[in-house]
């Protein structure tokens, strides 16, 4: 009924439960196998960087390189170029800075700062009218080098502009916990990507000052649907929480999931009902799920928020939640649950 991935989850998670002291001192002691090694050269002179690390230090990383190859110009070759040409900088801080910081404060290369900061060839010959000074070094000390004070005004207004917040990295958690674990202050943490873990190694990962916690998200508390087709960001984060995994019958997909309307939506001039755009007739697919759905003949239904139906081409059906898939087969018991499993509006709409 479920997949490996899903299997292989639960057990972790059943071990984590009963063994929790056991996996936190595991997940201490492992900080000796970290390191990162460098590759010999292939055949084309090339070298690859390998590194073990912590599963949250990992993702943060990565993140950062793909944070700053979408910062890189435009036409600058293919994602995985662009991704490598941001991972090497990582060596060179300067670079990196200033391609990050042109990019999100780009009022900080402007035409004005350009001018203070154009080199000037030998001495100048008469002394400088205070009208011919740029602004940004007005009413500073003399330095007998002009030159450094240009340079040395410039910079001292790019420090002054830059702003931290936009320069540090930000990287957003989302962490999946009873409330039992929380009073209890031990417990299985669930985080998308990661998978279990126990409560104390997710407390080393956020060991510092700066974090922000978002309020819980209250999932029997919904939004209110809505008329239109696009899927609101709130509606969007409340199906994600609901069903961290596709509902697709034996899917193992958990990123990169589209969002689909259960019901196919009808426009408001067919006459479409309102409300249609709800967290009950959404469904998480990955893209081709989503495709088979669409064009390849198969179907699906939602006799209940967290069941699906979904029926193959051939008439097969099959039940999916949230302990997994099962085949109801293609006889009169399977197709009776698929009828009364019909939408109302479908009903409704079709005489």
């Amino acid at each position: 009924m479920v997949p490996w991935p899903k299997l292989r989850d639960r057990v972790e998670a059943a071990i984590i439960t009963i063994d929790a002291d056991r996996i936190e001192q595991h997940a201490k002691d492992r900080r000796s196998r970290l390191g990162a090694w460098l590759t010999q050269p292939d055949d084309d002179g090339l070298r690859g960087i390998y590194g073990r690390l912590e599963p949250a230090d990992a993702i943060r990383l990565y993140g950062r390189i793909q944070d700053l190859a979408d910062c890189l110009p435009g036409g600058s070759g293919t994602a995985d170029q662009r991704r490598a040409t941001a991972f090497a900088m990582l060596g060179n801080e300067l670079q990196a800075t200033k391609i990050m910081a042109k990019h999100r404060q780009p009022e900080l290369f402007d035409h004005e700062l350009a001018l203070a900061v154009q080199p000037i060839d030998g001495e100048p010959e008469e002394p400088i009218e205070e009208s011919e000074v740029h602004p940004a070094l007005r009413d500073r000390p003399v330095v007998p080098d002009f030159d450094l004070a240009v340079f040395r005004a410039a910079v001292d207004r790019l420090v002054a502009g830059l702003d931290p917040e936009l320069l540090m990295p930000s990287t957003t958690m989302v962490v999946h916990i009873s409330a039992e674990s929380l009073d209890e202050g031990r417990g299985i943490c669930r985080v998308p990507g990661i998978g279990p873990t126990a409560m104390g190694v997710v407390k080393q990962w956020l060991g510092h000052h700066r974090v922000k916690v978002r309020p819980v998200i209250d999932l029997n508390d919904p939004p209110p649907p809505v008329d239109a087709y696009e899927i609101p960001d709130r509606h969007k984060r409340q199906v994600r929480l609901r069903h961290p995994a596709s509902t697709f019958p034996w899917s193992t997909a958990t990123n990169a999931l589209d969002l689909d309307h259960v019901l196919p939506y009808v426009g408001r001039q067919r006459a479409g009902p309102p409300g249609q755009t709800r967290i009950d007739r959404l469904t998480p697919n990955a893209r081709t799920e989503h495709r088979a759905v669409t064009h390849g003949g198969w179907q699906r239904r939602s006799p209940e928020p967290g069941t699906m139906i979904y029926r193959d081409p051939y008439g097969e059906l099959y039940l999916t939640n949230h302990t997994g898939t099962h085949d109801l087969g293609h006889g009169p018991f399977a197709h009776a649950l698929w009828t009364l499993a019909t939408p109302i509006q479908a009903k409704i709409l079709v005489p």
